[in-house]
This record gives structure tokens, C-alpha cells and sequence, in this order.
């Protein structure tokens, strides 16, 4: 762990000059701490995906304000200068994952979660799936393989179905993001105004979900959400495969990122 994250936290005069960072479990890319003071702990990310893709840190900054004031997201209360940097406050919590429950229970969970996340009276910078397929991109230019091919075969999809049904979307909705026991909401980190079923599609992807439990998460939502069955069937099917190119890309271009480390 470097020193340098220490004494950047140091510097912000929020914690004192005596507290501990404890490494957490986290994502791929990313690495996640806790860091413990005497009378409170908070949680710490330090993004490596900066150099994966061109996020606007302030904007999910700001976000999960907004998020925090619903009881959707903790309360963040530092974004460093370089916005490589965030800290928020630390939930005690119980994630689907963790919960002592059936797979198809935390699965009807899910889908209420995501048809709640949709309904959220917040402001998101929209989803620019082109831009963030490029930067991917571009970091396996050398693996390209026909992925260039995919990408103008699905690009008018997106263009054409992107404005359609745009609501507040997590993008990332695993059941480690999801607390059991209370509404907050995790990792933040590529939500973005879009097309509910593209959230949807990538909350299926993400937690590989089998034919038969697709098939329930997608019921599940349209109960939740108020919505005909037929359409989110539809709408589903519309979003996956953008869903599939852009984990096959963003997989890709994070295992570039990892070798060149």
C-alpha cells in the first residue's frame, strides 16, 4: 500500500492524523480500503480504471450526493484533486450475496432494486456506450479481431434505442452491490441516464444469470416496475448483445491494463 494515498488523506484534515487503512475486498481494477479513526470509519476507493475509461469523477461525485439524500448510496465526503481518490462513509451491511436466503428470493430482490433505481428522482450525465467502446478499444487495438465489425453492426441499435425509456441506470448491479437489509446501493461507479433495459441486460451479464433466472429477474421487474412482461422481454433482448460487446471489451481492455502493471 503506498504511503502517498496516507498522506494525501492526511492532507484533507478530515481524519486526523492517526487512523488506519485496512484493504477490502473490491473490484477488478480498482483497489478499496477502510479506513478506521477512533470514532468512525469510512470507505475508501482508489480508482485505477482513470486510465480505462474517461469518467467524469465530480459528475458520479455529485451523483451519489444526490443518491445518498434517498438512502440509495453512502455519503461521500472526498474526491481528490487528481479524482483518483474517493472516500464515503461506511455502511454496516449485509449484501445479497452474504444473506442467508434462495437464490431465487435474492433474485426477486435484485429486480425490485433495479425497477426502485429506475424510478430515482436524480440527476446523471447520460451513457455514452460509442465514446467508452472506443476507449476500450483502444487499448486492445492489437486484439481487435472483428470486435470492429460488432460495433457497427450494434452501433445503430444503440443510437436508435438509447433515448427510449432513459432512467437513472446503475450499470454494475451485482448482489455484492446490493445491501439486504437496507436500500443502499454500492459502486456507483458507471451509473448513467439510459435505456432501463440495457441496466437490465447488464444486471443479467453481471451476475450470470442462468436462462431460467433471467427469465425471473425479468418478470420479477415488470411486476416491480409496472411494466407488460412482453415489453421488457423485448427491450431485454434488444440491450444484450450491446451488454455482451461491452463486457467483452471492458474485460479485455482491463486485462491490458493489469499486464501493463
Amino acid at each position: 500500500m503506498s504511503s502517498n494515498l496516507y498522506d494525501a488523506l492526511r492532507s484533507t484534515h478530515l481524519f486526523g492524523e492517526h487512523f488506519t487503512l485496512t484493504p477490502v475486498d473490491g473490484g477488478v481494477i480498482n483497489h478499496s480500503f477502510k479506513l478506521q479513526t477512533t470514532e468512525h470509519a469510512f470507505f475508501v476507493k482508489r480508482f485505477q480504471t482513470n486510465r480505462l475509461t474517461s469518467v467524469d469523477r465530480q459528475a458520479q461525485y455529485s451523483l451519489q450526493h444526490q443518491l445518498a439524500q434517498h438512502g440509495a448510496a453512502p455519503e461521500p465526503v472526498f474526491l481528490s484533486q487528481r479524482h483518483d481518490v474517493q472516500v464515503e462513509h461506511w455502511v454496516p451491511h449485509s449484501t445479497l450475496a452474504q444473506a442467508n436466503r434462495s437464490q431465487e428470493d435474492n433474485i426477486l430482490a435484485l429486480a425490485q432494486r433495479l425497477a426502485w433505481i429506475h424510478q430515482l428522482p436524480v440527476f446523471a450525465l447520460s451513457l455514452d456506450l460509442m465514446a467508452d467502446w472506443e476507449a476500450y478499444l483502444a487499448r486492445v487495438e492489437h486484439l481487435n479481431g472483428d470486435w470492429r465489425q460488432q460495433m457497427a453492426k450494434l452501433a445503430p441499435v444503440w443510437y436508435d434505442s438509447h433515448g427510449v425509456d432513459q432512467v437513472l441506470c446503475h450499470h454494475d448491479l451485482q448482489f455484492e452491490h446490493v445491501c439486504a437489509d437496507i436500500s443502499c446501493v454500492f459502486d456507483w461507479e458507471y451509473a448513467a441516464t439510459g435505456n432501463r433495459y440495457f441496466d437490465v441486460a447488464s444486471c443479467v451479464a453481471i451476475n450470470q444469470l442462468t436462462v431460467p433466472q433471467t427469465r425471473t429477474l425479468l418478470n420479477a421487474y415488470a411486476d416491480a416496475s409496472g411494466i407488460h412482461g412482453d415489453d421488457v422481454a423485448r427491450g431485454y433482448q434488444q440491450q444484450a448483445p450491446l451488454v455482451t460487446l461491452t463486457n467483452q471489451l471492458w474485460f479485455a481492455a482491463a486485462d491490458s491494463l493489469r499486464e501493463s502493471d
